[in-house]
């Protein structure tokens, strides 16, 4: 297009981009908030400096009404942010010719009136003429005077020469021009004609017509004799002139941008008696009137409905209704196009009542665009016609403005220019005028018309702030003895102002019954809790630094696993006396079941579970080895557990008293019997038997064999001490248990003695037990219960836990 402000304003494209909203401002899917406004910018639709760059505009001038023919005084230029149109009309001179109209001279006719061939000549007399007719020139004034001759001497002029002189007011003669010397001849019967600069002698119109011109051949006598042949005598006078004409200057320029105006598409909407055809809106066949309603717009932010505006030949009304929330909606209110601002409103429709004729298009601008233009009048106007003298402005060819130049001064002018703005995003035509019209008597005269700023308001640029924008997770199927999962979550993210490293995430979950959920770096942790199973709805949030929201929400199903029962561990091994019977204790449970239905087997029906005790009975009939094998079972899985049962016939050695042979006196030597039964089935072979007294070894002995039901003795020779009034006796049995027993705990047994001095020769007492002792058989027996239940309760004390049954 030229030098127009498109190169300039590309650079401002960016901050001159208008969003019009025709859409929802709320836009929201199913895991999308709405996004947010991240600013509003409101700014002026033109350039900030328009007349920056005169490259930008397209300058020209014209002559009156002929196109393509440049004006001769008026110019427009783009200086210092200004758009300068000039108009500067010089001096008006016109020039002629006044020819001498009478000859003086006797005999040398011709010579007067322009010159046509028809010449006076002379070799020696003067040829005057003059008597110059002004013809009604003398009232403008005179600016130059040249004296003209056409005249010729056709040889050279060694000796003779020429003389010109003129001679006005009857008295003053002033020679003007001599030609003497001349190298040939002189030649000036034709065009150009010679001519002189006599401006100097200030002569008037009032003398013209009485100058006389003397042409005068001068001769010598000598060998060049020659003769002046003079055709005509004239004065070119310029004089001021009266004169009139018409010039223009333009600066145009295309503006490109998205502007404040939103087109209405005429083809959505409810017709009602209304076709749409090849011009727009008309009435269906024999109709009379017809309604179109167009569909809900929503108004920008914080942005304000404009005026409506229509084209084509149509006749009706508009009416325009709005609502807050989209939903209730005011009674329909009659609007005037391009003259009345619309209803306020956040939501806003138009209906159209057509009458006849066709509406080829609607629109509506926000914020009531107004162009706003500064300019200044300045310079003398001399011979300006003012009344035909304007400076005007155009849009898309159509007349904005047009102000007179009646005076000078600074002038401004506002007006509503939403009608002419293009509403598809085209290029702006931006058209600035100077017309100069002038009737002048031929006086300089100078105009100057500076466009100092032009702007349109009603711009506006919304930022929106964008949510983020993640990959949708889809189900989960996990079951309770898997593993759980690690889920890259803002790896998939992406946001429009935010660092993906700078995005915000929270997890949450609607129960914890089975599962974890929690962020790690930038991962999504899912962890299984132990041995649980069922369904949770996990929600994610990830914002950006502005709070724009992404919401997703999925189902993680753990499904549930049968777990197999627990038996703890138990002994390897275990020896039965053949016809004993034994406990064993089993701990046992099952994540899935009571223990209470848990069924518990053995591999051999001597082993029975107890389950009030919490142990198995075991009643082995046969003597052997036996593998055992014990089995919990959920009626789906089982666990199971061995233990190798050896069953045999063993020992039983018992102590069954201890005797002390003579008087137990201190320095003496007593012998004590220890007498030991074989309760058991087996005979026993080379069992020691420990004699102690106050926990010092006295004697060890063996029994060479004891066979089953018998009762031996064994005897240990005591030294008595004669420092101790008391001691303690102690008999084992076995001590290093290489005896194979049914029971090894029953092995030892105690019996105190009274130590008497010499002189008292054991006091009669027998046995050597404890002096002024006297045991009833009653008191005997209650005193063995006694020690058995000691020792039942050592036992108990003292004994390895058992295996013991958990619920």
């Amino acid at each position: 297009m030229g030098t127009t402000m498109r190169q300039s304003t590309a650079s401002f494209r960016a901050t001159f981009v208008m969003l019009i909203f025709v859409s929802s401002l709320v836009v929201s899917t199913g895991n999308v908030a709405a996004r947010s406004v991240h600013s509003i910018d409101t700014f002026d639709l033109l350039p900030p400096a328009p007349f920056a760059d005169q490259n930008d505009w397209n300058l020209s001038t014209q002559v009156a009404y002929s196109p393509g023919t440049s004006a001769d005084y008026t110019t427009a230029m783009v200086t210092d942010n200004h758009l300068s149109f000039t108009h500067q009309r010089p001096l008006n001179t016109q020039s002629t010719t006044l020819w001498a109209t009478t000859n003086t001279t006797e005999g040398h006719g011709y010579a007067t009136g322009a010159a046509d061939g028809n010449y006076a000549w002379s070799a020696g007399p003067e040829i005057t003429v003059g008597s110059f007719a002004t013809n009604g020139l003398a009232s403008n004034p005179l600016y130059q005077m040249e004296l003209v001759l056409s005249f010729s001497v056709p040889d050279a002029l060694q000796q003779d020469s020429v003389r010109i002189s003129l001679n006005w007011n009857g008295s003053t003669n002033d020679l003007v021009k001599e030609f003497r010397h001349t190298q040939s001849a002189l030649s000036y019967l034709d065009s150009p004609y010679w001519s002189i600069d006599i401006s100097d002698l200030n002569l008037t119109w009032a003398e013209l017509p009485d100058l006389w011109v003397t042409a005068d051949y001068v001769s010598v006598g000598g060998t060049d004799d020659s003769r002046l042949e003079l055709d005509a005598v004239g004065l070119r006078v310029t004089f001021q002139s009266m004169w009139f004409g018409i010039e223009s200057a333009t600066a145009e320029s295309y503006v490109n941008g998205e502007w404040p105006v939103v087109e209405l598409d005429l083809a959505t909407g409810g017709h009602e008696e209304i076709i749409q055809s090849s011009c727009g809106l008309e009435l269906s066949a024999g109709s009379i009137s017809g309604t179109w309603d167009s569909e809900s717009l929503s108004l920008p932010p914080s942005q304000n409905w404009g005026r409506i505006h229509s084209t084509g030949s149509w006749t009706g009304d508009i009416y325009a209704s709005v609502s807050e929330d989209g939903n209730s909606w005011t009674s329909p209110t009659l609007v005037l196009e391009h003259t009345q601002m619309l209803p306020t409103g956040a939501f806003l429709k138009i209906e159209i009542e057509l009458a006849g004729g066709c509406l080829e298009s609607l629109k509506i601008d926000y914020n009531d665009p107004t162009l706003t233009v500064d300019w200044m009048v300045s310079g003398n106007h001399v011979g300006l016609n003012n009344s035909a003298s304007w400076v005007q402005l155009t849009l898309e060819g159509d007349l904005i403005f047009k102000e007179f130049l009646v005076s000078n001064g600074n002038f401004s002018q506002t007006l509503e220019v939403g009608e002419y703005l293009p509403a598809d995003g085209d290029d702006l035509d931006l058209v600035f005028a100077a017309v100069y019209t002038w009737e002048s008597d031929g006086t300089p005269g100078d105009a100057l018309v500076q466009i100092e700023g032009v702007s349109i308001s009603g711009g506006f640029h919304v930022e929106w702030d964008d949510n983020p924008v993640c990959t949708a997770n889809e189900d989960l199927q996990l079951t309770e003895d898997g593993g759980g999962r690690l889920i890259p979550m803002l790896l998939t993210c992406s946001d429009d102002r935010t660092l993906t490293a700078n995005l915000g995430v929270s997890v949450s979950q609607d129960n914890t019954d089975s599962i974890e959920v929690d962020m790690v770096d930038d991962q999504l942790r899912i962890r299984l809790l132990s041995e649980t199973s069922g369904s949770t709805l996990v929600s994610i949030e990830v914002s950006d630094e502005a709070g724009n929201k992404w919401f997703d929400t999925f189902s993680v199903n753990v499904a549930s696993v049968n777990d197999a029962p627990v038996l703890d561990q138990i002994q390897s091994s275990m020896i039965i006396g053949h016809g004993e019977y034994a406990f064993l204790d089993l701990s046992f449970s099952d994540i899935d079941s009571p223990v209470s239905s848990l069924d518990v087997r053995t591999s051999y029906s001597w082993a029975v579970w107890d389950e009030t005790a919490g142990h198995l009975v075991l009643t082995p009939t046969q003597q052997g080895t036996f593998d055992l094998e014990i089995i919990i079972d959920d009626g789906d899985l089982t666990a199971v557990r061995h233990i190798s049962i050896e069953v045999a016939a063993f020992a039983e050695l018992i102590i069954e008293g201890i005797d002390v042979i003579g008087d137990v006196i201190a320095g003496t030597e007593v012998e004590i019997q220890v007498h030991v039964r074989n309760t058991g089935q087996a005979s026993a072979t080379l069992i020691e038997i420990r004699c102690e007294g106050d926990g010092q070894l006295i004697r060890a002995t063996t029994i060479a064999e004891i066979n089953s039901g018998q009762v031996r003795t064994a005897t240990c020779a005591w030294m008595v001490p004669i420092d101790d009034s008391a001691v303690l006796l102690k008999a084992t049995v076995d001590k290093g248990n290489d005896i194979a027993e049914t029971d090894d705990d029953n092995n030892i047994l105690t019996k105190a003695v009274n130590v008497f001095p010499p002189e008292d020769n054991g006091g009669g007492s027998n046995d050597g037990v404890i002096e002024g002792i006297s045991l009833s058989p009653t008191a005997m027996w209650g005193g063995t219960i006694l020690g058995l239940v000691v020792l039942i309760a050592l036992f108990v004390v003292f004994s390895p836990p058992a295996i013991r049954k958990i619920e």
